[in-house]
């Protein structure tokens, strides 16, 4: 089955459109007006933009912004990854939002929900939990990471028990 072609936006020659033809009409052009008129597509939108600055790969400062995690958790992200990596354990970087949502903000220790909209610092905040901890040689990925109240996690502290295995 052939794709439908579509006309560049700039000299109107046909173009292969993309396969689920998501680019809206004035973001489609052919590479030869790309190249005339100095324009990129946006890595975000997908709109054509002209890119007379070097580097630029955005449209706009609100398409490069929506490709970036939010600031708070980078932060928290890099500096839990740094902890690990100083242990030596395995490390991934984990996003704590991206673990949030898939645990639906249930605190993994007392089964309660969490309040999204409380800061980390309340005691019934969102934080991360380490089940198995770092000083017990525990890794910092996303298996070994769950969602926890403050306070639940405070409790909890370093207690860990290993599996025990039968004789």
């Amino acid at each position: 089955m052939s794709r439908p072609s579509i006309p560049c936006s700039v000299c109107g020659t046909l173009l292969w459109s993309t396969r689920n033809g998501s680019l809206p009409p004035e973001s489609r052009t052919c590479q030869t007006c790309r190249r005339m008129r100095r324009l990129s597509l946006c890595r975000n939108c997908g709109r054509a933009f002209d890119s007379r600055h070097k580097g630029r790969f955005f449209c706009s400062t609100a398409c490069f912004h929506a490709t970036l995690e939010p600031k708070p958790d980078r932060r928290r992200a890099n500096s839990a990854l740094r902890r690990a990596r100083k242990r030596g354990v395995d490390s991934e970087k984990v996003v704590p939002s991206t673990v949030f949502e898939r645990d639906r903000y249930i605190c993994h220790i007392c089964k309660r929900p969490i309040d999204k909209r409380l800061s980390g610092l309340s005691p019934r905040g969102a934080t991360l939990d380490h089940v198995i901890p770092l000083s017990a040689g525990g890794p910092h990925t996303y298996e070994n990471i769950k969602a926890a109240h403050r306070r639940c996690n405070e409790r909890k502290g370093k207690k860990w028990e290993p599996p025990k295995t039968s004789q």
